[in-house]
């Protein structure tokens, strides 16, 4: 590492989010002007710094010192300390009372004061203490910070998120606890935490590194079964495998110490991870609520009336059962409407939003989905704004908070939640937490679709308690389009024969497992020349690994759609190329960017990031540019291909879905359903028959634990 010692000159660029900076220094050799650039906060002209880093010749602007780090080189001799404490930098202090300092300290009055700021007690007054003090050492607390903590892993990004939680107490917090990051800083993970305590010298049995590995244990079982809770010897067994010489007695003694703590709950032999069990009071309690909730009851000939006034505006017929939908649900405190493809729950919703607007129109509907799709999808099937669930509690990335909470509540009358079954046990809770204003909650899901990622089971628990009005739609109303793929859908949900499905908007190509990525590409360019977009063609998998994994298959449509070219830039991060025109999915959510885990752009460019050294990309999201340096790439992938958790709360015109023996451990009847439901126009299955069969089939899914179903029952006969 090479060091550089200057005093600034001039400040070319700084940014106060990430303090990236580009400043021009005047060196002791040969009086000249070096450019450093880096992350740091803006040196005084007052004192010489050293910046340590590396030359880079950069091919526009030339020879830059890039700085990992810098700090201040405090004056000295007597005349230059004299000159530095009654300089401008220090409010209240002039030169008579920087020689009565420098007088009484010395020389090295400054180090000394760095040292024990008390010293200054008998010299000057407090206020003049606190502005000597502030001053020497804010300058470089952050790029202390920097040097402390930076290491392989552990982003600027990251860096950042810690100080917008920690403030002030950022160096001494980590210092104290490392561990703590991993409850206090959204996306900061055990074994970064690890890595980071073992720099600071912490022992492998220090009691933090025991209560955080057990606690992380308890987490990584629960999110392994997508459950709120686990067993005792789940956490051990999880726990064995990071710290193995821990004996019985002294783990039962930190499992006590987290309970204690409240970070973990224990409930007969079930053990909670706090957060969890927290969330399933949260939302029993308030779902109770709703379900006894009185509700000023429109007659029903007004309702019948209403209705037919918005059969006579949009020109529709709404049979008999959907009519009794649309009465239920406005008159009820909470209902669930659960159905397949083309059973009308998109036409219900929108009558239940039209005839509420008719009776209420002073009241505001609220429309929410976990997915930034889903909810695009929402609003244009209903014609009112929708918005995801972190959107519309304005979540906050750094901090991991919601500022619509329970003190700050949503304000509406009508909550509907489209696509409920991705909803987990905590991101409910954040929303039922905020919803003291609602007066109803509609929620709208297909309970035989894949459920959340996160742990809970919350739409086949509500369901299952008997306690809500539940509206089960099962008659098709769009049989007119003569569709396999509704048919299909049905087919495999009612465990019903489907040997005669594959026809029209359905067809299966079987072929071998080397075959499966040669066939998908065929049809691919057989449905370009039918007229099918690469937008309108969306390829769903169930495993990232694998010759047929999503990985594999997306490097092979990428070089299919937009091969490389000299006109196109591109960049390589680990052994990804991301190339300008390439399709591109977003992992998670990022709501100050109003971009959306699920959502689908194009990268229309990569450029030279002023932030850093290195490129930037940015990526076109439906208008909305958002741009993505180096340390931002792990939150976006290839889109040619994506999981089908990740198609999720979206329809394409033509779905595509690969079928091999590589994938049996993930094949299950909701998946394949989920994938089959995906397709609106057209559904090609390619692979191994007896693969897809499997998974028809296969009806024994990871069974999730979770307690909200005896709680919710519990907490309605007990109001």
């Amino acid at each position: 590492m090479d060091e550089v010692i200057g005093k600034l000159k001039v400040v070319v660029f700084h940014n106060n989010e990430n303090l990236y900076s580009v400043i021009k220094i005047k060196t002791d050799e040969d009086d000249k002007y070096l450019t450093v650039v880096g992350n740091f906060s803006i040196p005084n002209n007052t004192n010489n710094y050293k910046y340590y880093g590396e030359y880079y010749n950069h091919p526009r602007f030339g020879t830059q010192f890039v700085a990992t780090r810098h700090e201040e080189l405090l004056p000295s001799s007597k005349e230059e300390t004299l000159r530095y404490l009654s300089s401008p930098l220090f409010k209240s202090i002039g030169l008579k009372t920087a020689t009565k300092i420098v007088d009484a300290l010395g020389e090295d009055a400054l180090e000394q004061i760095k040292i024990n700021p008390n010293i200054l007690n008998s010299i000057v007054s407090a206020k003049q203490k606190e502005s000597i003090v502030s001053q020497l050492t804010e300058a470089d607390y952050f790029d202390e910070a920097i040097k402390l903590f930076m290491m392989d892993g552990l982003s600027m990004k990251m860096l950042l998120k810690i100080r917008s939680v920690y403030q002030d107490e950022m160096i001494s917090k980590v210092k104290a606890n490392p561990y703590k990051l991993v409850e206090d800083i959204d996306g900061f993970g055990f074994k970064l935490a690890d890595a980071l305590a073992n720099k600071l010298g912490f022992e492998e049995l220090d009691p933090n590194r025991i209560m955080a590995a057990l606690l992380h244990s308890a987490n990584q079982a629960t999110f392994e079964s997508s459950s709120t809770y686990t067993s005792l010897e789940a956490i051990i067994y999880n726990f064995k495998k990071i710290i193995p010489n821990v004996d019985d007695t002294s783990i039962d003694y930190y499992i006590a110490m987290l309970m204690r703590d409240g970070k973990l709950y224990k409930e007969d032999d079930k053990y909670y991870p706090y957060k969890q069990y927290e969330a399933e009071i949260i939302n029993s309690k308030v779902i109770s609520r709703f379900v006894k909730r009185i509700i000023n009851e429109i007659p029903r000939s007004d309702l019948e009336k209403s209705i037919s006034e918005i059969e006579k505006d949009i020109n529709i017929t709404y049979d008999d059962d959907q009519k009794e939908s649309i009465i239920n649900c406005i008159n009820s405190g909470i209902s669930i409407i659960t159905g397949g493809p083309g059973t009308g729950k998109t036409t219900i919703i929108d009558a239940i939003i039209q005839v509420y607007d008719l009776l209420y129109p002073k009241n505001k509907i609220i429309l929410a989905a976990p997915t930034g799709r889903a909810s695009k999808r929402l609003s244009l099937i209903t014609g009112h704004k929708a918005a995801t669930i972190h959107s519309h509690l304005k979540w906050d990335l750094h901090s991991n908070t919601f500022s619509i909470n329970k003190d700050n509540p949503l304000q509406g009358d009508l909550l509907i939640i489209d696509e409920f079954s991705m909803v987990d046990n905590i991101l409910l809770s954040k929303l039922l937490d905020a919803s003291m204003n609602i007066s109803q909650i509609i929620i709208v899901g297909d309970s035989d679709q894949l459920p959340s990622v996160g742990p809970g089971n919350v739409l086949h628990d509500l369901i299952d308690s008997d306690l809500i009005n539940v509206i089960k739609l099962n008659k098709i109303y769009r049989q007119d389009e003569v569709s396999n793929i509704i048919k299909l859908a049905h087919h495999i949900k009612n465990s019903e024969d489907i040997s005669e499905d594959f026809e029209n908007d359905v067809t299966f190509y079987e072929t071998n497992n080397i075959n499966i990525k040669n066939t998908i590409l065929e049809y691919i360019k057989l449905a370009n020349k039918k007229g099918y977009t690469q937008d309108d063609i969306q390829v769903v998998a169930p495993m990232y690994s694998g010759v047929n994994g999503i990985d594999n298959i997306n490097m092979m449509l990428q070089e299919y759609f937009n091969p490389r070219d000299e006109f196109k830039l591109e960049i390589k991060h680990g052994s990804v190329i991301y190339r300008e025109g390439d399709k591109i999915l977003q992992l998670k959510n990022q709501n100050e960017d109003d971009v959306y885990n699920g959502d689908i752009g194009t990268l229309i460019s990569i450029e030279d990031d002023k932030d850093s050294k290195g490129k930037k990309l940015v990526v076109d999201f439906d208008g909305n540019l958002v741009e993505y340096s180096k340390g931002d790439l792990i939150n976006i992938r290839h889109a040619y291909c994506i999981s089908v958790h990740k198609s999720q709360g979206s329809e394409y015109p033509l779905i595509i879905a690969p079928f091999s023996y590589n994938y049996q451990r993930m094949l299950a009847k909701n998946l394949v359903y989920t994938a089959i439901t995906r397709a609106r126009k057209k559904l090609v299955l390619v692979g191994d028959y007896n693969s897809f069969l499997y998974g028809v089939n296969n009806e024994k899914y990871q069974k999730r634990y979770t307690g909200l179903k005896e709680r919710l029952i519990k907490s309605v006969n007990n109001l």
